[in-house]
């Protein structure tokens, strides 16, 4: 066996003795958080309405130390865009929210959906 067939059988291991055994599994349920309302420096409410177009806004949710993305898009996606699930099934998303559905928020740390963001800056 090779050093890399070594190490990669190595990860396959360790990352597979982190997963919960299948009761474990089935006892695992999805968290809920609260919603929150997001404000400006004068702790005034943000409206859809003064969102620019194109910009990151970051915000903390649903922790202090958890950044999160508020965009508002250039345009609202024509007719929705087809998407495929990590099962495989196609789903459609038919845009954000809000009057136009052209705003979107996801965490920072969403890994999940491989985007990257590099006009953004966190402190």
């Amino acid at each position: 066996m090779k050093r890399r067939q070594f190490v990669q059988a190595c990860a396959v291991a360790a990352s597979g003795a982190a997963l919960p055994s299948p009761s474990q599994a089935a006892a695992l349920t999805a968290r809920m958080y609260s919603r929150a309302k997001l404000v400006d420096a004068r702790g005034d409410p943000i409206h859809a309405a003064s969102l620019a177009a194109g910009r990151n806004y970051v915000f903390d949710y649903p922790f202090a130390a958890t950044p999160s993305f508020l965009l508002r898009l250039r345009d609202k996606p024509a007719g929705g865009i087809d998407l495929k699930t990590e099962a495989g099934s196609i789903y459609r998303w038919e845009g954000g929210v809000g009057p136009n559905r052209d705003l979107v928020a996801m965490g920072a740390s969403n890994v999940a959906c491989g985007l990257t963001s590099p006009e953004t800056h966190l402190p």
